[in-house]
């Protein structure tokens, strides 16, 4: 039942607000142009990350207007990091690649979260549909070797900390 005031001001806002979408004469959402232009980035997050290597990617990434995702690597449980900083995801990466594509997916590096990158399998598809798709994949630090570890991105210049280059010279 739509009263005949509720009718109006639909119109109204038909006219006035043409990225309205509306369904049963109900107003579901509203996005703009620049929404639907918005880059998006998901961070995976592991036990053991370099703080500042996921701290620094997600707030440049924040200022540049790009939303950023930031998944958990099993859970959305907080996740201690290399310096015993606790960080709490967004959510789980198995729910971030259900949300659709991303324009970029970083991994943030240190031993243990990079061990915890390279050992996961879910990572791993992640990876490989980014690669296949001709998506960005940014790897800091030690991250590099996880792809290395998930086959992504042979042959190709890479960059990585120095005391990774034995892991990874054969490959890149």
């Amino acid at each position: 039942l739509v009263l005949p005031f509720e009718s109006r001001m639909l119109s109204v806002l038909r006219k006035s607000l043409p990225n309205v979408v509306t369904h049963a004469n109900r107003v579901i959402r509203c996005k703009s142009n620049q929404d639907k232009c918005a880059k998006n980035a998901l961070i995976i997050l592991a036990p053991g990350a370099e703080e500042m290597e996921f701290t620094i990617s997600a707030d440049v990434l924040r200022r540049g207007k790009i939303l950023v995702t930031v998944a958990g690597l099993h859970d959305c449980e907080p996740v201690k990091c290399s310096r015993s900083v606790v960080i709490v995801p967004d959510t789980s990466l198995e729910e971030a690649v259900t949300r659709g594509d991303y324009d970029v997916v970083v991994l943030p590096g240190g031993l243990a979260g990079n061990k915890a990158l390279m050992n996961s399998s879910a990572v791993g598809e992640v990876l490989r549909c980014q690669e296949s798709k001709g998506g960005l994949i940014a790897a800091i630090c030690a991250a590099p070797t996880a792809l290395a570890k998930h086959g992504i991105g042979k042959g190709k210049s890479i960059t990585s900390h120095p005391d990774m280059k034995p892991q990874l010279k054969e490959l890149y």
